[in-house]
């Protein structure tokens, strides 16, 4: 049967509407798909960039071996181990810490003094770091320039940790040790001619670092304080 000549044209005009409405609809339907595929790669993309910097300022904890004389060695380990804690060492550190903090040599008290802070929280660091605290810059401007500067010389008689107590802090709970360190502090004159010795007992207050903010620090803070040792009060004890 033949079609009339309007009929066909018709037809054609509808079929015509139909594919250009077809083509339409597949072109946004690729458009969408392809916004997709471009927000997913440029987020890929970043996700990959901050992990790239976020190793590169990351370092993996340490592991701290006890040597037979009270020293330490540093080196690396994998990311399933725990970190060992040994009182010998934590002895060592806090002796370390006592040295460096009350110890006075005028030949190299810039760098005991920035020992010291790496053990402290960072109350205690602002408090040493404070013009209207210890003001520790000025101290060893006044030092160095004092051609008759006293040496001072911590030696440490015991360490004494004497209760531990659950602290609260920012990112959870965690022990808090109590400390009591009995030292003598000698004082010389700049020839070395002892002047004085006194005994004196420090109690002090610390916690170890999470290894989560262990892992942030570079290899020169952790041959400082391989522990993570943060000292969060410390008080001279009346005698």
């Amino acid at each position: 049967m033949l079609l009339d000549k309007k009929e066909v044209d018709k037809v054609n005009r509808t079929s015509f509407k139909d594919r250009v409405g077809e083509l339409k609809k597949d072109r946004n339907i690729f458009f969408w798909v392809a916004v997709i595929l471009a927000v997913t790669t440029i987020y890929q993309s970043c996700s990959m960039r901050e992990a790239v910097e976020a190793s590169k300022r990351t370092s993996e904890v340490v592991w701290v071996k006890l040597l037979p004389d009270g020293s330490y060695k540093v080196s690396q380990f994998t990311p399933d181990d725990e970190q060992p804690i040994y009182t010998p060492t934590v002895n060592s550190l806090l002796s370390k810490y006592m040295q460096k903090r009350y110890g006075q040599h005028k030949e190299t008290i810039e760098r005991d003094y920035a020992e010291a802070s790496v053990f402290m929280s960072p109350f205690l660091s602002g408090q040493f770091a404070d013009k209207k605290g210890f003001d520790v810059a000025q101290k060893v401007v006044d030092i160095q320039a004092d051609a008759n500067a006293k040496r001072t010389d911590i030696e440490i008689k015991d360490i004494d940790h004497y209760d531990a107590i659950e602290g609260q802090f920012d990112d959870g709970k965690k022990p808090v040790i109590r400390t009591l360190i009995t030292y003598k502090e000698i004082t010389r004159d700049s020839q070395g001619k002892e002047l004085s010795s006194v005994q004196k007992m420090m109690r002090l207050q610390w916690t170890l670092l999470p290894r989560s903010e262990l892992s942030k620090q570079n290899l020169d803070w952790m041959n400082i304080n391989p522990l993570g040792i943060q000292i969060i009060d410390e008080q001279p004890v009346q005698q």
